[in-house]
This record gives C-alpha cells, structure tokens and sequence, in this order.
C-alpha cells in the first residue's frame, strides 16, 4: 500500500515497514528521520522518554526545533549523518537528553540506516531506552566500589582475596605495596608464585587449600615473608573461605599484619632477660667465689705462716725440713688457686702494666709453642702501631695460655693450625650491643686479641655454656677454665666473646681498653726465710679468726716485735685507748664481726690522726681499699702472706728501734 503523503517519497512503504501499532506496543522508544534528518515519526514511548504527551509534537521537526539543548541536538545529528553517509548501525550510544520539563537525562540509542528498495539509505531508524536509573545505580555502584576500596586502603592491615586456585582477585593499597606493586589492581589475575614472596608460595597455597577444603577459618597465625627486596619479615595472618551470593565457597579472604618489629623487640626483650639472668648468676657466683677464696684466703695465712716458722726453726738439713717445704709449696698453689677465684669474681689482685700486646704475645711464643702438640702450628697476624694496654701481666698470660690450650684440645691429635690475631676496635653503643658480651662495656676505642683454631667448633648449646664454672667438653673438667679468663677480663675492664659453627673452628675474641687500665702495688714475693735487721716496737694486730691472729704474733715476734691481739674493732679501740703510747703499728683486718675494718680505722683515726694502720684482707687491695683512698692509710697486705712478705712491709714502715 503506497502513501502519497510519506516524507520518505514513493520510495518505500512504511506501513509495510513498520507498523505503528507494532511500536506502540514496545517500551523503548522508537523513532525514525528522512535524510534530511526530519522526523518522520515516532512511538508513544519515545514521546513519554523525553517528556511530551502526543508523538505528533515531534513528527516533522528538527533535533533544533525539540526543547533539548543545542549541543545535544548537534551530537544526534553528527550521529545521524555518520549512519546515513556510511550505511552502518550504530550500537549502545550513551547520550544526555533534556526534556521538555527541563529534567536532563540520559539514554543509550541503537541508530540504523533505513534503506528503499534499491538499497539506498534514505533516513534513519533509532531505539532508545531511558538509562537514567540504571546509570544512576551504576555510579552508585562505582561510588560504593571507591569507598570500600578507600576504607581498605586506609586500614593499617593488609587484605587480599583469591578464587578457588589461589589467583589474586584484588586487595588493598598496603598488600599490593609490599608485593611490589604500585596499586591494587595490578595484582588481578597474579599467584603467590609471581611475586616477591615466591619461596613461601607453596606454603601459602596450602593454607588457602586447607581453608576452602574444610571450610574453616585460620585465624592469627605467624608465617614468614620473603620481599621484594629479599628481607624476611614476619606476618601475623587470618584466612577465612570466600563465599558467593549463594552462600558456596568461591576463594579465600585473607588479612595479616607485619609484626616484624614486634618479634624483634620480643627477641631482643628475651636476650635481655637471657643477659640480665646470665649476669645476675654471674654475679652470684662471683660472689660466692668471692666469699669463698675470701675465707681460704685466712685458712692458708695460718698454713703458710707456720710453714714459714717451722722453716726458720729448723735445719737446713733437717729430716722433717722437705715435708714441710712440701707443705709451703701445696699452700702456695692454693693461693694461685684462690686468686683463680677471684680472678673469677672480677676481684682479682691485679699488678698493671703499661705495654703493648703484641710485645707479651711475643715474649710467651716458646711457653706456647711446648704447649700444644707438636701437629699443630701456630700462626701470628698481630697489627702494628696499636696502642698500649694497662694489664697485670701475670693474668694476662694466664688468659692466653688457656684460650691456646683449648683451642689445641679442639684441634685434636689429626694436628691444624691456631691464629692469634690483634687489632685495634672504635666500638659505638650499636656494636658492643650486636658483640653479645655479657659484661657491659663502655663505647671507645679496645684492642683486640683473637685465637682462632680450625678445629670441631661447636653448637649453639656448648656455645652457651662454655664461660660456666667447671664446665667442660672433656671427660673430666679441671677448675673455672674459661670462668677465670672471663673473671679476668671483667675485673680489667674488658669482655670476651666466641663465635663457632660445629665443624668450622671456633674464634675467641678478648677486648681490652685502650690505655685504659689501674695501678696497683706488686705483691709481695713468695719467699719465705728471708732475714733482716731486728725491729723493736708493739704492733696492735686486729682479726676474728683465731688462727690468724696466733700466726701473726708468732711471725712478728720473729720480726723481735711486740704483739697485741684484738678480734674485732670494738676491742681494738678498748685496747688502744689504753695503750696507744705503746702501740708502733695497727694490722687490721678488713672484714670482722660487730665492728668492720673500715668503721674501726675510722674510730682509730678520731682518736689518733697520725695511726699507723696497715690493712689486711682476703680480697683484693682494689676492693678493701678504694674506701680508704686519701684518708691516709699506710698499706695493705693480702692474704695469705709470708713471714719474708710481712717482714718486708714492716721495715718500709718502722725504722729500727721504732
């Protein structure tokens, strides 16, 4: 059927076409224009779209003649004529609309070329749907995605998910920063295998598999971490399964947080009670040793000066004579045994030397070199220029000769080598912390000797055991060992520490004070018959042990001396008070009952300011003295001493006829 009064022409039959009652009947808008881009004509829906009653309101007009805004109407038709002039559809079109209300809209339009029967394009046909509501829900959509991606990325934990085979399918900022990532969504579609962290990729997936299998969380459990920049880290990780509307398990949803540094702090709060607990049982055995080689100390001052008396009495040739020379010898390694004690306990009696370590290492090369076997070599590295150490010579000997002796036991009979190695140390706060010594050092500059052997080495287990008193790796353990040297070096101001793997040697190193040590006065020699002039005077001798106070009146009326007794100070000073015109010199012990040393020399003073008071102790001069230091005490003597030793304290202090 053929409409004459058709926009189109003759050309083609619209109601052929498209029936309007056809497009009345469906809900997008339909409309369709001539080549001339007038409309031809349209549906009621299209007529409802965009805000009028009756389609005859758009029938015959331009894009330019309806209520919309100008650059949209020039936008429709740009869009008409790219499907007119290229004959192609045009899909999916989102466009903004305004009514005839003034309500701007928008829609999304299908366009497609009309054609007559000899295929020409002769308008175009159009389809539109209001998508206002549903763009609306999309920006809602995309609105609700931002905020929650913001509030995951503001969170300080880090949160991931994954689907059932463990790829990525988002997380937050703070995860996609730790693997590496500039932002989250470059983790979708990526495994644990490709990232950073891939040594622990099987470790995780196993999670995540354990997770979703039996639909359990795994809440707040710790797992390492490897990097991206090869750091090993530690997290603290929560897993639950991931589930979809339905309610199935689709993935896993993750969170963790780094507890790196709280699992240092812990670790370095546990190495501080570790420290603390080893100082403080330090501490109590050095105290006990102390106390110990203290009350030895006073035993072997009477065994030795009887020893020394019963010399005296008898003959050269004597038949007795060697057992007792025995007897002085056995007490003299006692007392050797004694100053180990206190050597331990940091209160050794210390003779110190300014000099140079490389000079004394030097100086024992022969006594070293007969002390290990005859397989093992030794080897020196010992720096030069370095600056001097105060040490007691004597102690220090003893420190090289034991960290040389065990390093050859190491060694074994299989024969190796032994290093001894010096240098020079700046030690800051930070590097005495990382050294592990458990003396507490002061920052400066040390010197450094390191023994190092080739030999079995040992584990962590020994490692923490081999500075305990009596502890040893050999069948039977012989006196404090490395206890001593330990003591030793506590009591100059230094530290020593090991390091050991089983199977790589071991390497101990001793730090000492740089031109940082004390004086002292040498102790007095060990003979034992010395003679010397007559003395005469009354000395006052004040101790609470019996055994002590009758061998000292013996070895001073050898002396042609005068003597007095007091076992504490309260009866020191009832004695001088009545006697003080009599009294030439004061022994006074350091440690007594009732009333000490120290409150009794005090008293003495008080009465008499020029008292000549010698003081005597099982301790150190170090430790009895540093209370009396300018207060104008006249010596010290430490027990045990000899009859030649107190014979020669006296002459420096009384002059004949005194």
């Amino acid at each position: 059927m053929s409409n004459t009064n058709d926009p189109f022409g003759d050309q083609i039959d619209l109601d052929h076409l498209l029936t309007s009652r056809i497009l009345d009947h469906i809900s997008q808008g339909a409309f369709w224009k001539n080549r001339d881009l007038v409309y031809v004509g349209c549906n009621a829906a299209l007529a409802d779209i965009v805000g009028l009653t009756d389609p005859d309101e758009i029938r015959g007009k331009t894009d330019y003649d309806l209520p919309w805004l100008r650059q949209d109407a020039e936008a429709y038709r740009a869009d008409d004529r790219a499907v007119i002039e290229s004959g192609q559809a045009m899909q999916h079109l989102r466009e903004p609309l305004q009514r005839a209300d003034g309500k701007r809209i928008w829609v999304e339009t299908t366009k497609v070329p009309v054609r007559d029967a000899a295929d020409r394009v002769i308008g175009v046909f159009g389809l539109c749907i209001d998508m206002t509501r549903h763009r609306r829900q999309e920006q809602d959509l995309r609105e609700t995605r931002h905020m929650l991606q913001s509030v995951l990325d503001t969170i300080p934990a880090r949160v991931f998910w994954k689907d059932r085979e463990s790829v990525y399918l988002g997380c937050n900022l703070l995860f996609a920063r730790d693997a590496g990532l500039e932002a989250p969504r470059q983790i979708v579609g990526r495994t644990d295998h490709e990232l950073g962290w891939a040594e622990q990729a099987q470790l995780y997936r196993a999670d995540d598999r354990a997770v979703m299998e039996t639909d359990t969380p795994k809440v707040g459990y710790e797992e390492p971490q490897t990097t991206p920049e090869g750091e090993r880290i530690w997290l603290r990780t929560s897993k639950i399964p991931l589930r979809d509307a339905d309610g199935g398990i689709i993935g896993v949803l993750g969170t963790y947080e780094d507890i790196t540094e709280s699992k240092r702090a812990e670790e370095e709060q546990r190495r501080l009670e570790a420290q603390i607990q080893h100082a403080q049982k330090l501490e109590s055995l050095g105290i006990l040793a102390g106390g110990i080689a203290h009350d030895f100390n006073n035993l072997l001052t009477a065994v030795l000066g009887y020893a020394d008396l019963a010399l005296t009495d008898m003959a050269p040739a004597g038949p007795g004579r060697p057992h007792v020379e025995e007897i002085r010898r056995a007490a003299l390694r006692a007392r050797d045994l004694t100053n180990q004690m206190l050597a331990y306990s940091g209160k050794g009696h210390f003779v110190v030397e300014r000099l140079q370590l490389g000079d004394v290492l030097n100086e024992m090369g022969t006594l070293l070199e007969s002390a290990i076997p005859k397989k093992t070599s030794l080897r020196y590295a010992l720096a030069e220029n370095l600056p001097p150490v105060e040490v007691d010579v004597a102690q220090i000997h003893q420190v090289v000769m034991n960290l040389v002796t065990n390093a050859a036991e190491a060694i074994g009979e299989r024969g190796g080598l032994i290093t001894l190695a010096t240098g020079r140390q700046l030690t800051t706060e930070e590097y005495l912390a990382r050294l592990g010594a458990e003396e507490e050092l002061s920052p400066g500059e040390y010197v450094f000797l390191e023994v190092s052997d080739d030999g079995t080495g040992m584990d962590e287990e020994t490692r923490g055991r081999i500075f305990d008193p009596f502890f040893t790796t050999k069948f039977h353990g012989r006196g404090l060992g490395l206890a001593a040297v330990q003591g030793i070096l506590r009591g100059h101001g230094g530290a020593i520490t090991v390091y050991s793997e089983p199977g790589r040697g071991s390497t101990f190193k001793v730090l000492l004070p740089a031109d940082a040590g004390r004086t002292a006065d040498a102790q007095e020699a060990d003979d034992g018959t010395t003679t010397a002039g007559a003395m005469s005077g009354t000395v006052l001798v004040v101790d609470d042990e019996a055994s002590v106070l009758e061998v000292t009146t013996k070895m001073l009326g050898r002396c042609g001396l005068v003597t007095l007794t007091a076992r504490d100070g309260i009866e020191a000073l009832e004695i001088f008070r009545d006697r003080r015109d009599d009294i030439s010199l004061i022994i006074l012990d350091m440690t007594m009952p009732r009333m000490d040393g120290e409150e009794t020399f005090r008293e003495l003073r008080a009465l008499a300011p020029d008292v000549r008071v010698i003081l005597t102790s099982g301790y150190n001069e170090q430790d009895a003295t540093n209370r009396f230091v300018g207060k104008g005490l006249a010596g010290f003597m430490q027990k045990p001493f000899t009859l030649g030793g107190l014979r020669r304290r006296l002459q420096e202090l009384m002059e004949p006829g005194d």
